[in-house]
């Protein structure tokens, strides 16, 4: 879940592969459409950096198990000046009905039914991708706290898909690339802010103190 590889060509698409290079600008989210029907930030021009994780499904166990991380620990990951940004490939109506997280993710989530970002960012799929230790491992860890799927087939956008995260900075440049080697395969929130601590500028400082005694 912390795995660190990532691409590393100066621009465009890694040689030999479909994947996005570092240094690449990243492809533009203005026509994608979120879960709350919120704007996405728009990459170059928001003058923050941000996080894209690409998941499954909605009810993806693992996925939602992955997902929580960046619930819980959202407000550290805003203050340390990234946004984060979640895609999936089921539809709006999938992710509202069900998105397995308590309570409502502070952070916009990107329904990409066709796939149209998954593709723009190369993000890969397979079936052998679920056959790895750590995905079984992570499988029962989302069980255990309580993330329930369908039947794997009943699944709009089908079941495979390998995980995938980008660090993009606020002149829409991609500064990491990460493509999960299985379904399990995918950056945590430790791992991405020392990340962004070494690859991208210090975020804009927050308004100053007022003086004590002054209101």
């Amino acid at each position: 879940m912390n795995s660190t590889d990532t691409t590393t060509a100066a621009t465009g698409t890694a040689a030999g592969t479909g994947r996005l290079a570092v240094g690449a600008r990243a492809p533009g989210l203005t026509e994608a459409v979120t879960m709350t029907g919120a704007a996405p930030p728009v990459l170059g021009r928001s003058g923050r950096s941000v996080v894209l994780k690409f998941y499954r499904f909605a009810n993806c166990p693992l996925c939602n198990l992955h997902l929580h991380s960046w619930v819980v620990r959202a407000a550290e990951v805003k203050a340390a000046g990234l946004v984060p940004v979640a895609v999936f490939h089921s539809p709006v109506r999938a992710l509202r009905e069900q998105l397995q997280q308590g309570a409502a993710v502070p952070f916009d989530v990107i329904a990409d039914p066709d796939k149209r970002l998954f593709r723009a960012y190369g993000v890969e799929e397979s079936l052998a991708g679920m056959l790895h230790a750590r995905v079984a491992a992570d499988n029962m860890r989302a069980l255990r706290a309580g993330y329930r799927s369908m039947l794997p087939f009943g699944h709009e956008g089908g079941i495979r898909g390998h995980p995938a995260d980008f660090l993009v900075d606020p002149d829409g440049i991609v500064r990491l690339a990460h493509y999960g080697a299985d379904y399990a395969d995918t950056l945590d929130v430790d791992t991405v802010l020392n990340a962004a601590r070494d690859l991208l500028p210090a975020p804009p400082p927050g308004p100053a103190p007022r003086p004590a005694g002054r209101t």
